[in-house]
């Protein structure tokens, strides 16, 4: 498995269409398709997601080298960076503290979390 920049075709395959806002994310390519992709999306606010495929749940390191990639992208962000656990994902809360989210409040929709702003340092 690969990991590298996420490209369009990449979001059309995974997420079922582009997104309006900018984003920077990686995508996992398995045997020449994209089976994971996860980043940050500049929306109004900044939210951290990921879509992963079956393939990805059986590798462990490849779960482990995308949330060091994922990781560093979120700490280059100059503003919060809001993640909601996924209710079909037993494991999303417990991954998303482990990375080290937040947990911010309980909604309706589920659980968010908000990734802490890094020191700028010069």
């Amino acid at each position: 498995m690969e990991i590298r920049a996420a490209r369009k075709t990449d979001v059309i395959a995974l997420c079922g269409d582009t997104y309006r806002n900018s984003m920077r994310a990686i995508t996992v390519e398995h045997e020449g398709h994209a089976v994971a992709i996860a980043g940050v999306m500049y929306s109004q606010p900044a939210q951290c997601f990921s879509v992963m495929t079956d393939v990805v749940r059986s590798s462990p390191k490849t779960i482990i080298k995308v949330s060091r990639a994922l990781t560093e992208i979120l700490n280059q962000s100059r503003v919060p960076v809001y993640a909601m656990a996924n209710k079909d994902e037993p494991t999303a809360e417990r991954f998303l503290s482990h990375i080290g989210f937040t947990h911010l409040t309980t909604t309706f929709q589920g659980e968010v979390y908000l990734w802490p702003i890094q020191s700028q340092q010069g």
